[in-house]
């Protein structure tokens, strides 16, 4: 994305740019999961978030719990 006063380069400057990009990496990229450390200063640094994901994630995930507890105890119940 060029600044907003100067023009969006053409097809042929960007083909040649992204070709040059892909042929001074080396080797290959490899994709991974990020561990919990590695996604939460990813998150951080992308959207400006500075707590706890995880704290977030467990009560999150407690609450989730809590529902299908719920949900099998009154479907048990119904079934007899």
């Amino acid at each position: 994305m060029p600044p907003k006063k100067e023009p969006r380069p053409d097809a042929a400057k960007l083909k040649k740019t992204i070709s040059s990009l892909l042929n001074t990496i080396e080797p290959p990229l490899a994709l991974r999961r990020l561990n919990r450390v590695e996604y939460e200063l990813t998150v951080r640094d992308l959207l400006g978030i500075d707590t706890s994901l995880a704290d977030l994630f467990v009560s999150h995930l407690q609450h989730l719990e809590l529902e299908a507890d719920k949900f099998a105890t009154g479907t048990l119940e119904g079934l007899h």
